[in-house]
């Protein structure tokens, strides 16, 4: 399955059934026993939170915020490069990855365009102001000055040729471009439902301490301190970096601002913010749907305080009861205000005679189905059935003895390796791919060795999120590398020190709030070798 999974020979959803298939027939698992890896937490939480996603794209409330946000921060050159990193970086906390891209990618494209124009008006008026002597001025009939405006699709070519032949525009479209992949790349650490290898990580960690007769610690209130710093260190560091390496493009120096129109800038972000109309009465809902869930899957189990779930028995409540719930609401809470003193008044009484026309749902089962991952939910349970066949087979076991090698390492070496492993495949296939893989194998070993099981599986999954240097790493760098404006030479180059420098993060992050967060120098039950941490 591995084999598949980096070479795509199968599509990855089909991949992720191969055990239904072969487990049975080599007698290492039946179809009943199989079937419940395809259907359980983790799965029923992505689709409740993909359901309020779905809503909150379908009406169009992030695009308003993140217009907001650009607007806010400024339209400076440098001013951009933070609302686009901040606006990616925030909205991938809570929305799939690749919806965030897509939904980032045409208005940076947007922004782009504006400052090609504005170089274009700014370039003619120095051309003009300088007295160029080298201009040769040839005196025509009045009648000949009088010639057709440039059609639409030449002004659009000019501003493309203007955008290629310019240095410093072509630096700041790659810069902002790739900026807006990398945001969402590391923001979707900062919380368990950024990226679908968090989810994938604690449900692994629920049925292993379930196993064990306790409770994992891994919540979504526990991981938001363990993502967070790790994901805001890497923000700025990448912001740092960004500006370092295109500063050879000069795009952010001053000789740039000839090029730049913030003002002209911010009345076209304007432009576009306007022309969305006052928040609509759906975007309200999405909001308040989007507030809610947050505050039940903090308060769920927040850690500082008993949460509700202690309100019913052990293990009844996960994150995926609000999240459905929520995601279920939607589809009966309307999407236009209803008109509920529709009897009021002459107009509300004609209005009762000849029929109130039906309000539409937030959202509608036949469109919503559709935008579900499904790829990723038999992925996902393709990981967890090979878990389970390779328990039932002995294979844990016997790579668990083979990797008794490591026992001698300090164990931040052993968690270096790890991360450097699950770094290099995550390039060449996709971060959920790679976890699946590469998690069931660390915690066998973290039992074999002799370390706390989230030792090593808490950075691999972080850094499974390192996809910044090819296009297949992920769905963002392809979407972006789509646009043109980013060079494959740049996307490698800079995406090779980007995962330098989430690996340092992640490694410094595991050393010290994350070893103190969840007590990673106690084991949580004694391991099966006698080496100790």
């Amino acid at each position: 399955m591995a084999i598949y999974w980096v070479t795509e020979a199968l599509p990855m959803g089909l991949t992720g059934l191969l055990p239904v298939i072969l487990f049975p027939l080599f007698g290492i698992a039946s179809i009943p026993a199989l079937a419940t890896n395809y259907f359980k937490n983790i799965h029923l939480l992505i689709v409740g939170t993909m359901m309020i996603a779905v809503a909150i794209e379908k009406h169009g409330l992030h695009k308003r915020v993140a217009l907001r946000a650009l607007l806010l921060i400024g339209t400076s050159p440098r001013r951009l490069l933070i609302g686009v990193m901040f606006t990616s970086w925030f909205l991938s906390f809570w929305l799939p990855n690749i919806a965030t891209v897509a939904m980032m990618v045409p208005i940076v494209d947007a922004v782009i365009r504006e400052l090609t124009i504005a170089a274009r008006a700014n370039f003619k008026d120095l051309h003009t102001s300088t007295g160029d002597s080298s201009v040769q001025v040839t005196i025509v009939p009045g009648d000949a000055l009088e010639c057709p405006s440039p059609q639409p699709e030449e002004a659009a070519n000019d501003d493309e040729d203007l955008l290629h032949s310019n240095e410093h525009l072509l630096s700041m479209a790659a810069m902002m471009t790739l900026a807006t992949s990398y945001a969402c790349n590391i923001g979707g650490t900062a919380t368990l439902i950024g990226t679908n290898p968090n989810m994938l990580l604690q449900n692994l960690m629920d049925d292993l301490y379930t196993m064990h007769g306790k409770e994992s610690p891994l919540t979504y209130a526990t991981w938001i301190p363990m993502g967070l710093p790790g994901a805001t260190l890497a923000i700025v560091a990448c912001f740092i970096w960004l500006q370092i390496y295109f500063s050879q493009g000069g795009c952010l120096s001053k000789k740039a601002n000839r090029f730049v129109d913030v003002q002209h800038t911010r009345i076209a972000l304007t432009e576009q913010y306007e022309a969305l109309g006052p928040i609509s009465f759906a975007e309200v809902i999405a909001l308040l749907a989007f507030f809610t869930v947050t505050l039940l899957f903090f308060f769920r189990d927040p850690g500082f305080m008993p949460g509700y779930k202690s309100l019913f028995e052990n293990g009844m409540v996960t994150d995926a009861v609000p999240a459905l719930a929520v995601g279920a609401l939607l589809f009966v809470l309307p999407a236009e205000r209803p008109k509920i003193f529709c009897c009021r008044g002459s107009e509300g009484a004609s209005d009762m005679r000849k029929g109130t026309k039906s309000v539409p749902a937030m959202l509608e089962w036949r469109t919503t189905i559709q935008k579900l991952p499904w790829s990723a939910l038999f992925l996902i349970g393709g990981a967890l059935a090979m878990e389970m066949g390779s328990r039932k087979s002995g294979l844990s076991l016997w790579l668990g003895c083979q990797l008794c090698a490591f026992d001698h390492m300090a164990p931040w070496a052993v968690v270096l390796i790890g991360m450097l492993f699950v770094c290099f495949f995550t390039q060449v296939t996709c971060g959920m791919a790679t976890s699946s893989v590469f998690l069931p194998l660390f915690i066998t070993m973290a039992d074999r060795i002799g370390i706390h099981p989230l030792y090593i599986t808490a950075p691999a999954t972080l850094i499974a999120s390192s996809t910044f240097m090819l296009p297949a790493s992920s769905p963002t760098n392809a979407i972006i590398y789509e646009t043109g404006h980013i060079p494959i030479k740049h996307m490698i180059v800079c995406g090779f020190v980007m995962n330098l420098i989430f690996a340092a993060i992640t490694l410094l992050g595991t050393e010290t709030w994350i070893k103190g967060l969840f007590d990673l120098d106690t084991l949580p039950w004694p391991a099966s070798n006698t080496t100790a941490l």
